[in-house]
């Protein structure tokens, strides 16, 4: 299991694409998040990918229609590029975790494959 940031060496144009997203009214495009997405990704040459695409109250994607599009996007276009990939939707209105704050849910979510 990996879970890693962002950094600028990563994918070093993204920095530069999502700027003329923002400035050209597409950034909620779903073909160019999905570029976004799996520049990140792909470049660290995964054998296999599960995405949280979020829904509801406080997610990128507004609807769950648009939510799940993007989801299949990018399933599609990781699996096309031959990362396994699969997608999960979760509600972003419901509780997922015992407790609340980043470090404490990495540490839940790690402990997680371990039972």
């Amino acid at each position: 299991m990996a879970i890693i940031g962002q950094t600028s060496s990563l994918a070093p144009a993204d920095k530069r694409f999502y700027a003329t997203r923002d400035i050209t009214a597409t950034v909620d495009s779903i073909p160019l998040i999905t570029a976004s997405i799996l520049a990140k990704k792909l470049a660290e040459g995964l054998d296999a990918l599960v995405m949280d695409v979020k829904v509801g109250s406080g997610a990128f994607m507004p609807t769950y229609e648009l939510s799940e599009a993007l989801a299949e996007a990018i399933v599609g276009v990781a699996n096309g590029a031959g990362v396994r990939t699969t997608a999960l939707l979760t509600d972003m209105n419901q509780v997922l975790a015992s407790s609340a704050g980043n470090a404490v849910e990495v540490r839940e979510a790690v402990a997680v494959p371990d039972g």
